[in-house]
């Protein structure tokens, strides 16, 4: 599901929803576009398959056009289930842009790995505590995201 292409790819993920009102993210072919006002935010998650010890490399494509105002963008991932309505936060951020830490406030396209910012939240790595199911949660949100975050190619992959 991580090309987002089609109806296919788009049912793998789960969109929650930790604000009642005024962020928005939808599919387009081959993206997803997360969009936000008045702080809301607005978030998907997967269900993935990981073994024990394991690292995984988190990564995707982010892009605006425009930039953003007075928002985040953030991944994380652990082996709890989200809970709408609650802000998910296991295991840390793994990947963050984030305009009061300073980025995503000018256009910016790229793997988040080079276009995030805050180096100790932006890191990537996931490393299994269990065998089993873990989620990664996509989130986001903010005052104004202006056009948006655009996401493409989401990747986690074991580390070499």
């Amino acid at each position: 599901g991580g090309k987002l292409v089609n109806a296919a790819d788009w049912g793998q993920w789960t969109i929650t929803n930790p604000s009642a009102t005024g962020a928005s993210l939808v599919f387009g072919e081959g993206y997803a576009l997360l969009t936000a006002k008045g702080y809301a935010g607005q978030g998907m998650y997967q269900a993935v398959n990981v073994v024990a010890g394991t690292k995984y490399v988190i990564d995707m494509v982010t892009s605006s056009t425009t930039g953003l105002r007075d928002s985040w963008f953030e991944v994380y991932c652990g082996h709890s289930a989200p809970v709408t309505g609650v802000d998910y936060s296991e295991g840390g951020k793994l990947r963050n842009i984030n305009t009061w830490a300073g980025c995503g406030t000018a256009p910016f396209s790229g793997k988040i790995s080079v276009v995030g910012c805050t180096a100790d939240e932006n890191k990537g790595v996931f490393t299994a505590t269990k065998t089993g199911v873990a989620y990664l949660v996509i989130r986001g949100g903010g005052d104004d995201m202006k056009d948006g975050i655009k996401i493409k190619s989401i990747e986690m992959r074991p580390s070499l």
